[in-house]
């Protein structure tokens, strides 16, 4: 307890301002400084922390005949693959979906002692 009085001592001689005394105080070996505001620990904390970026969009398509088409053309509109007789292709009025051009990703970086370990799945 004596020794960090005689720090604290020593620190308000050469140092001065009660702002600088609480930086020096929360300033470490390692160079993170600290503010009255965040503390050296603090900072070092947040320059090691884990990260998870998850990202995307989704296209979907979807449709509606009113009247007759092909089932192998369902979704492009084709004349030539139009119904050549009434209910070739069966009955009027057929619904249909599609997911189209889509992108999921999912990035992260971990600290290690040999540096950052970055990964990155898309699909």
């Amino acid at each position: 307890m004596q020794d960090l009085k005689g720090q604290i001592s020593a620190l308000e001689q050469t140092q001065g301002s009660p702002v600088a005394l609480t930086a020096a105080l929360h300033s470490d070996s390692s160079g993170a400084q600290g503010t009255p505001e965040k503390p050296a620990q603090a900072v070092r904390e947040e320059e090691h922390k884990s990260s998870l970026d998850l990202y995307g969009f989704v296209m979907l398509d979807s449709g509606y005949d009113f009247g007759q088409i092909d089932p192998n053309w369902f979704d492009v509109e084709r004349p030539t693959k139009l119904p050549a007789f009434a209910n070739e292709f069966g009955g009027n009025g057929n619904v249909y979906y599609g997911v189209r051009q889509t992108r999921f990703g999912v990035k992260t970086s971990t600290p290690t002692g040999l540096g950052d370990l970055k990964t990155w799945f898309e699909f």
